[in-house]
């Protein structure tokens, strides 16, 4: 689960209900497809170590027709 680490609400019910053993990642943005994209292309990306190869474009999918886009 993506959680805005902003989110007091979310954060407040998930630090007040132990019960709940979802995995969560606190994400440093609001986790819009937009923002996700451009996330993993300026953050995760350069941290595959994948030389030679660079990962230049990042597409994530919302639905079957409606996804966002990072291009470096």
């Amino acid at each position: 689960m993506l959680i805005y680490k902003d989110d007091i609400e979310l954060r407040h019910a998930f630090n007040s209900e132990p019960l709940i053993t979802h995995k969560v990642f606190w994400c440093p943005f609001n986790p819009t497809a937009e923002e996700m994209a451009h996330y993993l292309l300026y953050n995760v990306a350069p941290q595959l170590s994948l030389d030679p190869i660079r990962i230049s474009k990042v597409v994530v999918w919302e639905t079957e027709n409606c996804f966002a886009e990072a291009q470096a």
